[in-house]
């Protein structure tokens, strides 16, 4: 059992009611877009539908509080506005109905781009198709993505005044080290080349060639 999946049961276990296993889910993804490097480096705030009326809604003329299925709202660096759902469906699959709400709701011109984060991996096809051009368009973030997360959830406290402890990064073997070596030799005599290793080190080669990248161009 992963690190995430045993955070999203300890969830399950002590929270007290779906309402408290919700805030919880979503007090989770705040930490997600606020600290994993790729929407790190796009959000400046991530804050409760009730906390971006109250900040950004005079302005937009924005007054009703009731969410309409829109849990946190993303602000980016540009000043746009990306509503997010966040469904906690650890066994549940996800239907057209349970998004529906949220789409409704989230389907305004003040709101540039939308995401629906899932702990769960299955949806039906129709719920799927739902979000196929929709407008604004909808981004999914599944179970699979959050277990890719460079975040350690092993080590995740949901105190927010704690940040997110980051996995160790990846670092080559003796075995890889002549295959840097050998790329960066290539590449002082020629403005192209190929890295070819043993079949099935595909990940392996990808690392290299990313290690090459860092020490070159960074």
């Amino acid at each position: 059992m992963s690190a995430l999946t045993n955070l999203l049961q300890s969830i399950e276990t002590i929270s007290l009611t779906n309402r408290d296993k919700g805030t919880s889910f979503e007090n989770l993804m705040i930490q997600y877009f606020l600290n994993e490097p790729k929407y790190a480096e796009i959000y400046t705030e991530v804050l409760s539908y009730s906390g971006w009326v109250e900040k950004y809604g005079e302005k937009l003329k924005v007054t009703d509080k009731r969410d309409y299925g829109i849990d946190l709202v993303a602000v980016t660096i540009d000043g746009e506005f990306h509503p997010i759902q966040c469904k906690n469906y650890n066994t549940t699959k996800i239907q057209k109905k349970d998004i529906d709400s949220f789409l409704g709701g989230s389907g305004k011109s003040y709101f540039a781009y939308r995401y629906i984060v899932a702990s769960t991996d299955d949806w039906t096809d129709n719920a799927k198709s739902t979000l196929v051009d929709a407008n604004p368009p909808v981004a999914t973030i599944s179970l699979l993505d959050l277990e890719g997360s460079l975040i350690d959830w092993s080590q995740f406290n949901f105190d927010s005044n704690v940040k997110p402890i980051f996995r160790k990064k990846n670092s080559l073997k003796d075995h890889q080290r002549p295959a840097l070596s050998a790329v960066k030799y290539g590449l002082a005599e020629a403005d192209r080349g190929k890295l070819i290793m043993a079949c099935g080190k595909g990940y392996i080669s990808s690392l290299t060639f990313k290690y090459y990248f860092n020490k070159v161009w960074t």
